[in-house]
């Protein structure tokens, strides 16, 4: 069972940076530019000319691809970075405080968990209107407070381990000791949550796109442009077909990364691999 979770964390992490050289070789060049009109070449088949064929516009489906990539991906990752940044320092601060200053953030916490995180993410875009860092701003905030609870639970097991109480009678302050001792026993469940975190927020950033609520065009994004491409299903399926299948194997990438980095930072699923 270990190998073949291996080799599934092999094939995760080969499929998204498979996804990140595309997005930055595009950086060095692009088949065509992506927001060019061209009336004559509208809605032209996948060819030696067009590898993904054109949209109503006359634009290169593969170059739209790429360069949507491009905001998805860092959407989705910028994403992660400040919800770990936020959200681990916090829940480890709240289960090492403890008393009323837990509970207030906790109640605080739970009123948005009630919610369903892309309801959040898309109020709050309803508000600012569509932009990038708007859209960053809105899924921050709707999936920080998994990463707080999930960090919180791993500190409050080790808020009475013998490291903290002995760092507690050398007189080392509060910060110090969360900052030394709690948040790096923290980091491992963390990080296969972002895995997880990764994929939502990739999928969040589509949805809200696909909505009209995420990048304003002309700049392309998967979730924009399988917007863009439902109006011509029937006659011409690779507007939909390519962006989804770039969605999909982000996915598929991240999903299965953290499968194995689950199965290799918590000890209880190893030892079970171990003994199959």
């Amino acid at each position: 069972m270990h190998q073949r979770l291996t080799l599934g964390g092999t094939i995760g992490a080969g499929l998204l940076g498979a996804m990140l050289f595309m997005t930055l070789a595009g950086l060095i060049a692009l088949p065509y530019d992506p927001v060019a009109l061209d009336f004559n070449q509208r809605l032209v088949a996948p060819s030696a000319a067009h590898w993904f064929g054109t949209d109503q516009f006359g634009r290169d489906v593969l170059s739209r691809v790429v360069l949507g990539g491009r905001g998805s991906l860092l959407i989705a990752s910028l994403t992660v970075l400040f919800t770990v940044v936020i959200g681990l320092p916090l829940g480890a601060l709240l289960a090492y405080v403890g008393g009323w200053v837990e509970r207030a953030g906790m109640i605080v916490l739970d009123a948005l968990l009630a919610f369903p995180s892309l309801l959040i993410a898309l109020a709050i875009m309803a508000v600012t209107g569509p932009s990038q860092s708007g859209l960053i701003i809105a899924l921050t905030i709707a999936y920080t407070p998994g990463v707080v609870r999930v960090t919180r639970s791993v500190a409050l097991s080790l808020r009475e381990t013998a490291f903290v109480q002995a760092s507690e009678v050398l007189g080392h302050t509060t910060g110090h000791i969360v900052w030394r001792h709690v948040m790096p026993n923290c980091v491992a469940p963390v990080a296969v949550l972002a895995t997880t975190l990764f994929a939502s927020a990739l999928l969040s950033e589509s949805a809200l796109s696909f909505l009209g609520l995420g990048v304003p065009p002309p700049a392309p994004t998967w979730g924009g442009m399988l917007a863009d491409g439902r109006s011509f299903l029937s006659e011409a399926l690779w507007l939909s077909l390519f962006p989804g299948i770039a969605i999909a194997l982000s996915l598929l990438g991240s999903n299965m990364l953290g499968d194995a980095l689950r199965d290799r930072l918590d000890p209880r699923m190893r030892s079970m691999g171990n003994a199959a």
